[in-house]
């Protein structure tokens, strides 16, 4: 999990044959500064032993145990999981408590959107729906994941 917090690009795995699977690693930042949340919290939880104030202890536990969790859910890896023999694509967000399973039929082909100086790696599916991997950033590896998706179903990219 430390190498993909440290890696900052889309990741493509082959797992096994009619598999690949995308992985957008999260922001390090956004991980770290929820870790510094809990640990305000617990630092005032420490401090708050002589104060003994209700309302110190309860927002040092809301800091801890909210930072904790935010932290621990920012730190997951969104990925996709395109299953040729399936016939599916699977979406997880890491905010997310389930999958999101769409049939590998509804699915037209996968694009960069730009925006300011950012990308989205986005799959566009029947009747125009998009489904984005995650909001726009500058993680490295989105076009060449857009590329390697399209031509591992044998589909080619529109503008």
């Amino acid at each position: 999990m430390i190498a993909t917090l440290l890696f900052s690009g889309f990741q493509m795995q082959y797992p096994a044959e009619g598999q690949m699977v995308i992985i957008d690693p999260p922001s390090l930042w956004i991980t770290l500064f929820w870790y510094a949340v809990a640990l305000m919290g617990l630092l005032v939880l420490i401090g708050s032993r002589s104060i003994r104030n209700r309302a110190v202890i309860v927002v040092g536990l809301i800091l801890l145990i909210g930072g904790g969790l935010a932290g621990w859910k920012s730190s997951i890896p969104s990925r996709v999981t395109i299953d040729k023999r399936a016939g599916t694509i699977v979406f997880r967000d890491n905010w997310l408590w389930g999958d999101y399973v769409q049939s590998l039929r509804e699915f037209k082909f996968a694009t960069v959107e730009t925006g300011d100086g950012s990308y989205r790696l986005v799959f566009v599916m029947e009747g125009a729906h998009r489904k984005s991997m995650g909001p726009f950033s500058d993680q490295r590896g989105q076009p060449e994941a857009a590329h390697a998706i399209n031509q591992f179903l044998g589909m080619e990219a529109k503008p």
